[in-house]
């Protein structure tokens, strides 16, 4: 039988700011199994006791929606003749940490296969190991998405950087897609200039309503600012307000009357993610936004490929401490969506919706023959995996609550608009309780702009949830799983629980065991 290893590639940062890359495995040998030619003669330390016990799931443990949960694990490397102490002043955090399992006896790229591409945090040096904590890729989106901030340098009635008594050392903020009834930062009072996206400044294909008190102002017909200068010198009509796209604002011709709110739609393709598929109709698609988001985080060609049926058009305010991170799990979670990185990969991110497994090509069977250990899971969902019988999806988020007093001469549509932070449908079988009587609802938080688009997402999750669902841990050998992907479908034949003649799932989680050579899927269906 031939004798597989596993390979290390790491990389940590010197006192320079540059990467150092390192290499280890669990068998000592020279040339490791990789691209990369500069390593093919070097010796490889077989120092790696454990290359790593890693969780990674498309939500959470046990979890079919909500938000995308960072996987974790710790890697072990053997220190007890002291050779690894050295690790103990080196920078790890966010050095990039990757798993193949590599054909020991003859190593070369046809016999390798990338299982882990991960990032570490930290490590722990003990007179026996050094143990390594690790973190999947989407730990990168964990900081700040509004990196720029006010500098609160105003000297008025000049600029447009705040004052340090009303926006200093706050975060610009920023509008991907279609953002409703937003309110702008005020960034010269004495010129009545605001700002909308100080990030990125308003993209190809943008388009603006500004509201005061909610009644429409009329756009400058002198067309819009080509710069700040122009901006700060040249005020709009009374009663109008003019545009500075690449700035992000807009500048009013008079004072307003109440409030100041904004529908900003700001497209997400241009300058950032153009690698999309399926292609965008549009580029305020969920997953068009994603790819900005990306883009914005410093991925500079992000690959999104995107198994959402729909991707219905979205919209997303960033403003405050907001990270990447939170802001790509808002826009994600809206269509019950989860997201992860390619283990091959540290650019392409693969978007997976829950689909049932029956109507879905299965890409691998397993049976008893195959399958290590077999074992019933309770959903870790709201609704414990019980039947629902009635979905509610929010949609249309308004960013700015306003009452009626704040609204003199709105139309009663827009007072009802105002005065809530979202719009509600929903999708509702009722006979379900016959049979379970306690049967719970689920409610879906989303950043789905149309009503339409929202009533197809209650509709497609009533249909998945309004019927008992199973969960299992199911743990085989690494080398027989053919598929790396979360979110693809395999057949399960086994002799217990009801499974005998065979039953479709979808994989939603994955547990490795390297040092078991095991992994553990989570099944739902």
């Amino acid at each position: 039988m031939a004798e597989y290893c596993y390979d290390i590639k790491m990389a940590r940062t010197s006192s320079g700011g540059s990467e150092v890359r390192m290499y280890y495995s669990t068998v000592a040998r020279s040339g490791l199994a990789s691209s990369d030619a500069l390593i093919e003669d070097q010796f490889i330390p077989g120092r790696v006791n454990q290359p790593g016990v890693i969780e990674l799931d498309l939500w959470g443990s046990g979890r079919t929606r909500g938000p995308r949960e960072p996987g974790n694990g710790m890697a072990v490397f053997e220190n007890s003749d002291g050779g690894l102490d050295a690790f103990k002043g080196y920078a790890l955090d966010s050095g990039f940490y990757t798993v193949q399992r590599t054909l020991a006896s003859n190593p070369s790229t046809a016999d390798t296969t990338v299982i882990f591409n991960g990032l570490m945090e930290r490590c722990e040096v003990t007179e026996e190991s050094v143990n390594i904590y690790l973190r999947d890729q989407i730990h990168r989106y964990n900081k700040a998405a509004l990196p720029t901030r006010y500098a609160g340098t105003n000297a008025l009635p000049a600029g447009i950087e705040g004052t340090p008594e009303d926006l200093g050392g706050k975060s610009k903020p920023a509008a991907l897609g279609i953002c409703l009834n937003v309110t702008p930062a005020f960034v010269n009072t004495s010129r009545l200039i605001y700002q909308l996206d100080g990030q990125q400044g308003f993209l190809t294909g943008w388009s603006l309503v500004v509201y005061d008190a909610r009644t429409v102002l009329t756009e400058d017909g002198a067309g819009d600012y080509t710069s700040q200068a122009d901006m700060e010198t040249n005020a709009p009509t009374a009663g109008q307000y003019r545009v500075w796209p690449a700035g992000g604002c807009f500048r009013l011709g008079s004072a307003p009357t109440g409030q100041i709110t904004c529908d900003i739609t700001n497209p997400a393709i241009a300058g950032g993610s153009t690698g999309l598929t399926p292609a965008a109709s549009t580029s305020c698609e969920v997953h068009a936004i994603l790819g900005r988001l990306a883009y914005l985080s410093g991925l500079t060609a992000p690959q999104i490929i995107s198994y959402l049926a729909v991707n219905p058009q979205c919209g997303i305010y960033l403003t405050g401490e907001v990270t990447y991170l939170q802001a790509m799990n808002e826009l994600m979670q809206g269509v019950s969506a989860g997201w992860y990185l390619n283990p091959g990969s540290d650019s392409d991110i693969l978007v997976r919706e829950l689909e049932d497994p029956a109507s879905e090509t299965s890409v691998q069977d397993f049976t008893d023959e195959n399958i290590i250990s077999f074992k019933p899971l309770v959903s870790a969902d709201s609704d414990r995996g019980i039947p629902v019988w009635r979905v509610v999806v929010r949609y249309g988020k308004n960013y700015t609550l306003q009452n009626a007093s704040e609204l003199s001469g709105a139309s009663q549509a827009d007072v009802a608009f105002t005065g809530q932070e979202y719009r509600t449908v929903v999708a509702a079988d009722s006979a379900i309780k016959t049979q379970w009587p306690r049967s719970p609802e689920v409610v879906i938080d989303s950043l789905i702009s149309a009503e339409a688009d929202a009533q197809n997402e209650a509709d497609r999750l009533l249909a998945l949830y309004d019927q008992l669902r199973d969960q299992y841990a199911m743990e085989v050998p690494t080398s027989i799983v053919t598929t790396r992907h979360l979110g693809s479908f395999v057949t399960v034949t086994y002799a217990r629980f009801g499974l005998y003649a065979g039953k479709k799932f979808m994989v939603i989680g994955k547990k490795y065991n390297f040092e078991r050579d095991t992994v553990v899927l989570t099944l739902w269906g």
